[in-house]
């Protein structure tokens, strides 16, 4: 695990890991949820907005991907990272 985030509402902590996964965990049942699978290389950190309803989440793939937190699905890739 490279990074850790709590949703705002404290019920789901979101990891980052070296396994190039973001995982979703039920905090109160201590479970994974959701497994996000996008990232071609360690995933190294994690952050939602402000608002909860978008995260975040950059790895050593030189992209950051900005995920839908609720559902999951990708919204948008930033590329251009050369180092």
């Amino acid at each position: 695990v490279r990074g850790l985030a709590f949703s705002r509402d404290g019920k789901i902590l979101v990891s980052a890991s070296v396994d190039k996964s973001v995982r979703y965990w039920d905090w109160a049942e201590q479970k994974e949820v959701k497994k996000l699978t996008d990232h071609t290389a360690e995933v190294n950190c994690i952050k939602f907005s402000p608002d909860g309803k978008t995260l975040a989440s950059a790895g050593w793939d030189r992209v950051v991907i900005l995920w839908d937190s609720e559902t999951g699905k990708r919204l948008h890739t930033l590329e251009g990272h050369k180092e």
